[in-house]
C-alpha cells in the first residue's frame, strides 16, 4: 500500500476509532423497546435504521462521514462511505479486503487493539460485506469495536460501532449493523 493510501486508511481509522469513544458508558436498551426510523441518504448512497431519538449529523466537510449518536448515552456509531471505484488504490477488491486492511493498519499503528473476531464475510440485508470485532483502547477509554463494510454496486459503507458496556447496548447496535442498505 503506498504511503497515500496508508494516511488515507489512517485517517479513517482514526475518525471511526474515535467516534468509538462515544461507546464508553452508560445505560442498555433493547432494540425492540425502542422506535426507530430510518436515515436515508442519497447523495451518500445509502440507508439505515436508527432510534428515533438519537441525533444524525453528516460531520465531515466532505460529507462521506455520518455521526449517529444517542441524546443521553455515551454510545454511538459512525457510518464512512467509499466509492467502490477507489478499492483498488487502497489494494482491495472487496469489502472483506477493506477491512483486513483497516485491521492490518490498526494493529501496525499506535492504536492498542487486539482481534477479538478475524475480518469474515457477512451478507447484511442480501447484500455482500463483512466483518470484524476488535478489542481496543483509545484516549484512555476501552471497548468492543465491530466494523462492518456492506458493498453495493457504486460504494462501500463502513459502519464503526462500539460496546464499551459490558454488551448493554448490543441489540442496539447490532441492529444498526444489520439494517443498512446500500444504493
Amino acid at each position: 500500500m503506498t504511503e497515500k493510501m496508508s494516511r488515507v486508511v489512517w485517517v479513517v481509522l482514526s475518525l471511526l476509532l474515535a467516534g468509538l469513544l462515544l461507546a464508553a458508558c452508560g445505560g442498555g436498551e433493547k432494540a425492540d423497546d425502542v422506535p426507530w426510523t430510518t436515515y436515508e441518504n442519497g447523495d451518500m448512497g445509502f440507508s439505515i435504521d436508527v432510534p428515533e431519538d438519537w441525533q444524525v449529523e453528516a460531520g465531515d466537510a466532505s460529507g462521506l462521514i455520518v455521526s449517529l449518536t444517542h441524546p443521553t448515552e455515551d454510545v454511538g456509531a459512525i457510518v464512512f462511505v467509499l466509492n467502490r471505484a477507489d478499492l483498488p488504490s487502497f489494494g482491495a477488491e472487496n469489502a472483506q479486503d477493506l477491512l483486513g486492511l483497516f485491521v492490518a493498519q490498526a494493529l501496525s499503528d499506535e492504536a492498542s487493539v487486539t482481534i477479538v473476531q478475524a475480518v469474515q464475510p457477512a451478507t447484511i440485508n442480501g447484500q455482500a460485506g463483512a466483518t470484524t470485532v476488535l478489542q481496543g483502547e483509545l484516549g484512555g477509554q476501552t471497548g468492543l469495536i465491530s466494523f462492518t463494510a456492506v458493498a453495493g454496486e457504486n460504494k462501500v459503507v463502513i459502519l464503526s460501532t462500539g460496546d464499551g458496556t459490558e454488551g448493554e447496548f448490543e441489540a442496539l447496535l447490532g441492529r444498526l449493523r444489520d439494517s443498512i442498505s446500500v444504493d
